[in-house]
């Protein structure tokens, strides 16, 4: 799995591909963002999801974070998106994907 990262300021969308080089997404029984917002919610992140074209082009998860917030905060909201990221890559390798 790959994560191409876009944003401006505070506001962050990743797309969830299967491949970086291709950009193909990852197959739509996945049902990815629900996956990856579900694990999020167990680090006590809570994130957005989007599918752009009902999954045609990519899943998109966002991080919205409020205007207020302090260095130490985004350093936590980094670690546990980081763990829901790598938990959910490891979910996918044991897949074969």
């Amino acid at each position: 799995m790959s994560v191409p990262i876009r944003g401006k300021g505070l506001l962050l969308g990743v797309e969830l591909v299967a491949s970086r080089t291709t950009m193909k997404s990852l197959p739509l029984e996945l049902n990815a963002i629900e996956r990856i917002k579900a694990l999020a919610q167990a680090q006590g992140l809570l994130i957005y999801g989007r599918r752009s074209n009902n999954g045609a082009f990519g899943d998109t998860v966002l991080v919205a974070p409020p205007l207020n917030i302090n260095k130490v905060e985004v350093d936590a909201i980094v670690e546990k998106f980081t763990a829901t990221i790598m938990t959910f890559e490891a979910e996918l390798n044991s897949l074969g994907l």
